[in-house]
């Protein structure tokens, strides 16, 4: 009965997948033992969620992507936020960015794109977070997954996990 929940749950989403994945789904069903086609189904679900997800190419990169991260640094009020490169580099209106600042823009703005947002970017290596004068700030050494990964943790864990990622500039 599960099996059947489950097929029926995807159904709608068959009609992005490609008729080999369809008739893979369909092979899972003629399977007799429960935990063997339950196996399959699990198999067979993953591989419609990547190609319904999309691939590393299907990513924003470049200026697309820094068009997207833009709006989520927004609070912060950049007065620059340009890519050279893989060097994202954002401009603060402060005399001085803070570990506090810095850890703000960083989980809230950055990452925000990711825990919050519904597209993925890549081709961003460090992330340059700067003062006003564009001589103080830090660097953020992370990348998309590693903001996923920061998504999963709280207080001193998700601060320690970040310092570890992070140097001053």
């Amino acid at each position: 009965m599960k099996a059947i929940l489950i097929l029926f749950f995807f159904l709608p989403a068959l009609s992005f997948a490609t008729s080999d994945l369809t008739d893979a789904i369909f092979q899972c069903e003629l399977i007799k033992d429960d935990k063997e086609r339950l196996a399959c189904f699990d198999e067979e679900i993953k591989v419609l969620g990547e190609n319904m997800y999309g691939d590393e190419d299907d990513w924003l990169s470049g200026d697309a992507a820094v068009e997207y991260i833009t709006p989520f640094l927004k609070m912060w009020s950049p007065s620059k936020v340009e890519l050279d490169g893989k060097v994202l580099t954002i401009v603060l209106p402060q005399d001085k960015v803070t570990d506090k600042i810095y850890t703000s823009i960083i989980q809230t703005g950055l990452c925000g794109s990711v825990y919050m947002g519904d597209k993925k970017w890549n081709g961003i290596g460090d992330v340059v977070v700067l003062n006003q004068h564009e001589h103080q700030g830090w660097i953020f050494e992370g990348s998309y997954e590693d903001c996923e990964d920061l998504g999963k943790l709280s207080g001193k864990k998700f601060d320690q996990s970040l310092m570890s990622m992070s140097r001053l500039k």
